[in-house]
């Protein structure tokens, strides 16, 4: 894996803000809508957790194989 062109490819995502988390439950929704019901009725804080965590994940991305 290439965590240096992983974190670059993830600083061009955070550029587009709170329209990424959106985009993705939007889609996660509409082409399962089963799961929706898995998830609170207001989402802004599931999508902040979820980027948030994304945006950890990928920060340490360079250690993964260390800890492996």
């Amino acid at each position: 894996m290439d965590a240096y062109a992983l974190q670059r490819s993830w600083d061009r995502v955070t550029e587009h803000g709170e329209q990424v988390p959106l985009y993705f439950y939007s889609h996660l929704f509409v082409s399962h809508p089963d799961v929706r019901s898995m998830f609170p009725l207001s989402m802004s804080n599931q999508r902040d957790k979820f980027f948030s965590a994304l945006g950890r994940i990928v920060s340490h991305a360079d250690q993964i194989e260390n800890r492996c």
